[in-house]
């Protein structure tokens, strides 16, 4: 959705006001039955922070909430519609029969849910759109390519290959990144003992003999003393940081570059 900026006059003064259109068409139409007035002009501008902001996080709380399909109950339902599409069979029989005979309760819900909006006379990829977080961006951009080119099944057939091969990859990465990891987890463990019961002990022992803290001391102490202070507050930075990225950011970028590997 893009954002726009509409110009109306009401009562002789001039107001701007902001609204949500996938194109200046539609933001127009929209402009007429939202705001009471004369609309002098509709056009797309700069979202402001606060909106961004607020988006984001509406966002954000909504793909939490969601359910991902699993990458296997996906590719494999994703084969399967290819398969019954090459066969005959419509859009709408395949995918209630796939959500049926699938386990993957998030796979079933979408897909009945695709399979509604099919039969409301939406096509396939304006029906996924809802359900980008689910199906992921891949899915959407290959069933709306298979639209346009008249070739669906070839599209969902080369969209399956293409998941096997992330998913071949992020199993690749993952093992790959379990010993640099464990190594990560294994000195943190040991920065977070330094701080907290040794590096006082230098402290205690330097002013009994009044000489003055070496700076790498120094620093220490007031790594020691913004956590044992603010622990609490860094603690729920670093796990807002992680949920973002998980579930806002890092997920669309990490298959990118993995189809890529």
């Amino acid at each position: 959705m893009k954002y726009f900026v509409a110009t109306v006059l009401t009562k002789g003064k001039k107001e701007q006001q902001g609204l949500y259109a996938e194109n200046k068409q539609e933001a127009t139409s929209y402009a007429k039955l939202k705001f009471s007035g004369i609309i002098i002009k509709v056009a797309e501008g700069q979202e402001p922070l606060d909106k961004q902001f607020e988006r984001f996080k509406k966002n954000l709380l909504k793909n939490i909430r969601k359910k991902k399909i699993k990458p296997d109950a996906l590719i494999a339902s994703v084969r399967q519609l290819a398969v019954m599409t090459n066969a005959g069979i419509s859009i709408h029989d395949s995918l209630n029969q796939i959500a049926d005979a699938s386990d993957d309760e998030a796979l079933t819900t979408v897909f009945s849910k695709l399979a509604d909006d099919i039969n409301s006379g939406y096509s396939l990829s304006a029906s996924m759109e809802n359900f980008r977080f689910e199906v992921g961006n891949l899915t959407i951009a290959m069933v709306l390519l298979g639209e346009k080119t008249g070739n669906l099944d070839q599209s969902l057939y080369a969209l399956a290959d293409m998941l096997e091969e992330i998913r071949s990859n992020i199993t690749k990465f993952k093992k790959a990144m379990a010993y640099p990891r464990n190594v990560m987890i294994a000195m943190a463990v040991a920065f977070t003992v330094l701080i907290s019961y040794v590096v006082p002990q230098f402290k205690s022992i330097f002013e009994e003999l009044g000489a003055e803290l070496p700076l790498p001391t120094l620093i220490l102490l007031t790594l020691e003393n913004l956590v044992n202070n603010y622990g609490i507050y860094l603690g729920a930075i670093l796990f807002a940081s992680f949920i973002t990225l998980k579930y806002s950011i890092m997920p669309l970028k990490i298959k990118t570059t993995i189809l890529k590997i």
